[in-house]
């Protein structure tokens, strides 16, 4: 009999929980094994995709808020291997007015602008936090020991943005990405 109530209370609280909440995922895993993440969105103009994994003794935090303004926060710590792709990308269109042609005073414009971390750390601590508002932010802070591939850049009709990023074996590094303001 309690479970007939369980159930219904359950039917009547998922569906009401669901349309009250934003978007969101909040995750503390702590393992000693082996731990496989992932999470993406895929929306107008806006893209995050994350997969993370580690062996051996691990530690893993991570909040997600997919409202209007996408956030996005990660923070690792592993006394093993630790697989990380991180993938970020904001796509924008913005009119000008234009005063070359008389017929049509508008000038469509679209931008487009993305960061991307992949690596494997043999240990270590990885920490990034993303934010898609109307500008690609990206923070990210890494310290171990491995090989780390970073790329990002913006792109626009009149100019284009790249940085790229190697690096190999013992590291620490710290680095602030604001792509794609007006």
């Amino acid at each position: 009999m309690n479970t007939h109530y369980s159930l219904l209370f359950l039917i009547i609280l998922i569906p009401a929980a669901s349309l009250s909440c934003a978007d969101s995922l909040s995750s503390s895993i702590v393992c000693n094994g082996a731990a496989f993440v992932s999470s993406s969105l895929i929306s107008q103009g806006q893209t995050y995709a994350a997969e993370f994994f580690a062996s051996d003794l691990a530690f893993l935090i991570r909040n997600l808020n997919f409202d209007a303004e996408p956030k996005t926060q990660t923070i690792i710590n592993a006394t093993g291997p630790l697989g990380i792709d991180e993938y970020s990308s904001l796509t924008r269109e913005y009119e000008k007015d234009s005063t070359l042609c008389i017929f049509d005073t508008r000038n469509r414009t679209k931008a487009e602008s993305s960061a991307r971390t992949l690596g494997l750390l043999e240990k270590g601590d990885y920490s990034s936090s993303r934010s898609l508002p109307k500008e690609l932010t990206a923070l990210t802070a890494i310290n171990g020991s491995g090989i780390i591939r970073i790329r990002a850049g913006t792109e626009d009709e009149n100019r284009t943005t790249s940085m790229k990023a190697d690096i190999l074996g013992d590291l620490n590094m710290t680095e602030h990405l604001t792509l794609g303001g007006s």
